[in-house]
């Protein structure tokens, strides 16, 4: 199915004016919000006075955020915010069904190798590389049933954070092979032929 069948797609507010932090206002979500594992860093969003916000440039838990512009065109779900936030271009907000389409999927899928090359093709001949609303509507989406999509997720996850262990595990046996390499080095060098010499 097209992205337009199973989702609501609404483009990110237009700031007027830059963005200046504020302890009162209205909370912003960000391009530099979204992180590379596919979710929403919620403790770095900043509020700025932005004056009246039509409410569909609000997003909440549920929804998902999308990076129009960059190397990159990336996906996010919005879990963990305080309260609903603006999305400010170049963020595009995706609003997905929830009796067709599981969030955290569609952000999978978006995310997957398959839909980065659609958006490669897409981003064809553009100086700034930018994936226009249209091509974002038209994307195909693969729309297993419900217990599906959660099993992808779930499965995702567990890889994801088998990754994760394995990369900490790498870089915990190197840090040990080089304390015991300086160590032996160390040693070495204090029963080294110069020490000996001294000690006749």
């Amino acid at each position: 199915m097209a992205m337009r069948q199973i989702s609501e797609i609404q483009m990110g507010f237009t700031a007027r004016e830059r963005l200046e932090a504020s302890a009162s206002g209205t909370p912003i979500l960000q391009l530099r919000d979204l992180q590379p594992d596919g979710t929403v860093n919620a403790s770095q969003i900043i509020k700025c006075e932005l004056g009246s916000v039509a409410p569909r440039y609000l997003v909440s838990d549920g929804d998902i955020v999308f990076r129009s512009r960059g190397d990159k065109n990336t996906a996010a779900t919005v879990e963990g915010l305080e309260s609903a936030s603006v999305a400010v271009l170049p963020l595009v907000i995706i609003r997905p069904d929830g009796a067709l389409v599981d969030p955290r999927y569609l952000a999978w899928f978006i995310n997957s190798d398959w839909a980065q090359g659609y958006f490669d093709k897409a981003a064809q001949g553009t100086k700034l590389r930018m994936i226009s609303r249209g091509d974002l509507e038209n994307l195909p989406v693969d729309l297993p049933d419900l217990a599906t999509q959660r099993r992808i997720v779930e499965v995702d996850a567990l890889a994801a954070e088998e990754r994760r262990l394995t990369l900490r595990l790498l870089e915990i046996r190197q840090r040990l092979l080089t304390s015991t390499l300086r160590s032996l080095a160390r040693n070495d060098q204090r029963s080294g032929p110069g020490n000996k010499q001294n000690h006749q």
